[in-house]
């Protein structure tokens, strides 16, 4: 439990009698820190496993540092964007940062591989990250908007919904 909770009981136990016994029984932001903890295990494991399948499917040691550099990058930023609009944690914005994140590294993973088949065929880094993008990046674009149109009018639904949903 909290410190908060804590100094709280201890302030109603002064004011009740000595055989007055107080217990908490249940304290919500236990359930909520245990599922923050989940949530950073979780985090550091998908990770984790994407820089690894990178390596494996790849072999490149480019391409895995470049993916691991972009998993940090992308949550960071985020997470300022959470702060700049005002958003708070909660269940609605860690599952849409979860989607976002994911198609994010996703696309990359996609964008990177084409860059590395392209290098294999000979071409210089430059001309192969020219190229690979050229290639690629109309339907990584297209599945971006795809995306963009089922979500987008979710933040303008009206009611108690759309308040629930407008952080997603």
């Amino acid at each position: 439990t909290g410190d908060a909770v804590k100094a709280a009981m201890e302030g109603i136990r002064k004011s009740l009698p000595p055989d007055v016994e107080l217990r908490l029984i249940y304290a919500s932001s236990d359930w909520v820190k245990g599922s923050l903890r989940g949530l950073q295990h979780t985090l550091i494991e998908g990770a984790l496993l994407t820089v690894a399948i990178v390596f494996l499917f790849l072999h490149s040691w480019r391409s895995t540092v470049i993916t691991g550099l972009t998993l940090p990058l992308s949550v960071i930023s985020s997470f300022i964007a959470v702060q700049a609009f005002g958003f708070t944690l909660n269940f609605m914005t860690m599952m849409a940062l979860s989607l976002c994140i994911g198609l994010l590294i996703d696309d990359a993973i996609v964008v990177r591989e084409n860059i590395v088949r392209h290098i294999a065929m000979g071409r210089d880094h430059h001309t192969a990250a020219r190229q690979g993008t050229d290639e690629i990046g109309l339907a990584v674009m297209a599945t971006t908007f795809a995306l963009c149109a089922v979500f987008v009018p979710v933040a303008f639904m009206g009611g108690i919904i759309g308040k629930f949903l407008y952080p997603f």
